[in-house]
């Protein structure tokens, strides 16, 4: 208020220091130029100054409206497309980046392993080391171990915890995705198979399948072998800034309307929506970033005379960040 009192007093004194001009239309102007600077500065010095834009949402909101199902049919020239899709959103924040290979060495992995539990000696381990395959086993294993019962192990979920174990012993962010065991001549045998992750998030290659995957043997939960395909570190990263989860359909649409996608050819819908990272080759290194893949359950022509079980394909993949069309239809893992 008096920052108020003070700006109207000075306009008082501004328009008796007007009055005596000769020109008239000239005062009046120089007193309204200067009452609609008096009135802004008053309201400035008040703190009620309007705001024009709306501060952007973070990326906490923005997951947070995401939906846990969506039901939608989107329509082209071609055809109908339904979506009828669990959302998987995992947690945590989502970033960009740079991924490098990790530079493997015999001594790198014998001071991981020195002083574990799957490995009672790390100078009976052997190495193959390839450029993007390295391979580790116990002296002694057998690859293939014959099988006293076909009946899976009923500890299987505490193998598959060790097994996940081990590939964090190793540096890994791989996790565990299948797997198979039995009880073979020489012990309980579990067979696994990885997937990649970022910060627990699935990490997917473009233009692949899958991303980098490893397998390995446990034998009574101590080190077979393990075989490390082209694993990865993280270079740099930066928190991004993800598109509404709206505005992706809304591109899902667009990218219909204009034929850049088609409808699943067999009819099939989309059955889970998922929001994961994206590798991208760039020279001897990836980028990251964030994509909504958009899934269903899909047996290839080839295979449905032999009665196998669908597999999943990544239908539609969208950046997450931009909306726009990363690749359109290619396998990828549960």
């Amino acid at each position: 208020m008096k920052n108020i009192l003070k700006y109207v007093n000075i306009l008082f004194l501004i328009a008796v220091m007007l009055s005596s001009c000769a020109d008239a239309s000239d005062s009046l102007a120089a007193q309204k130029e200067a009452m609609t600077a008096a009135q802004t500065q008053a309201v400035k010095e008040s703190g009620n100054e309007a705001t024009t834009e709306a501060a952007p949402l973070s990326q906490a909101e923005i997951l947070a409206a995401v939906p846990t199902t969506v039901t939608e049919e989107f329509t082209s020239s071609e055809g109908t497309q339904k979506i009828d899709a669990e959302v998987i959103l995992p947690e945590g924040t989502f970033m960009t980046g740079i991924l490098e290979p990790r530079d493997f060495s015999e001594k790198e992995i014998k001071e991981l392993l020195k002083d574990s539990k799957f490995v009672d000696d790390v100078e009976q381990l052997n190495f193959i080391m390839e450029s993007d395959l390295i391979t580790i086993y116990n002296a002694g294993y057998e690859k293939n171990q014959e099988s006293e019962s076909e009946e899976e192990l009923q500890n299987a979920v505490e193998y598959q915890q060790l097994a996940n174990e081990l590939m964090q012993q190793l540096g890994s962010e791989q996790v565990v995705k299948e797997e198979n065991s039995y009880h073979g001549k020489n012990g309980d045998v579990y067979e696994f198979w990885t997937t990649a992750m970022i910060h627990g998030t699935l990490l997917e290659k473009q233009s692949y399948s899958y991303a980098y995957s490893s397998s390995g043997t446990l034998i009574d939960g101590k080190l077979g072998s393990v075989s490390i395909n082209a694993d990865y570190m993280i270079k740099e990263e930066n928190e991004v800034s993800l598109l509404g989860f709206s505005d992706i359909l809304k591109s899902f649409e667009t990218l219909m309307d204009s034929g850049m996608i088609a409808p699943a050819p067999s009819g099939q819908t989309v059955n889970k929506i998922r929001l994961c990272y994206m590798a991208e080759s760039k020279g001897k290194n990836y980028t990251f970033y964030p994509v909504w893949n958009f899934e269903m359950p899909y047996v290839a022509d080839w295979l449905k005379d032999g009665g196998d079980d669908p597999h999943v394909t990544r239908y539609v993949v969208l950046n997450a960040c931009t909306g726009e069309l990363v690749e359109h239809h290619i396998g990828g893992v549960e």
